[in-house]
């Protein structure tokens, strides 16, 4: 195991391994990508974006949600 912080943002650990010098994060399913949110709440944004719903129209419906724009992603806040 390469190290180990805290996340404040989620309040749980997040691990990272290192294999042949390049460095992994491990963090639990539930957890988003940087740890952005929880998986539970971005579902149904996400869910939406199949259809190709517009991130600005998911914003003005999920007000809790912040859709990156130029990212083409969701994440909780």
């Amino acid at each position: 195991m390469k190290d180990s912080y805290y996340s404040k943002k989620q309040s749980i650990i997040i691990h990272r391994i290192e294999i042949m010098s390049t460095a992994y994060t491990i963090r639990p399913s539930f957890v988003t990508s940087y740890v952005a949110g929880l998986t539970d709440e971005v579902k149904k944004p996400l869910f939406l974006r199949k259809f190709n719903v517009p991130l600005w129209a998911l914003s003005q419906i999920f007000d809790k949600i912040r859709c990156a724009v130029s990212a083409g992603t969701c994440s909780g806040t």
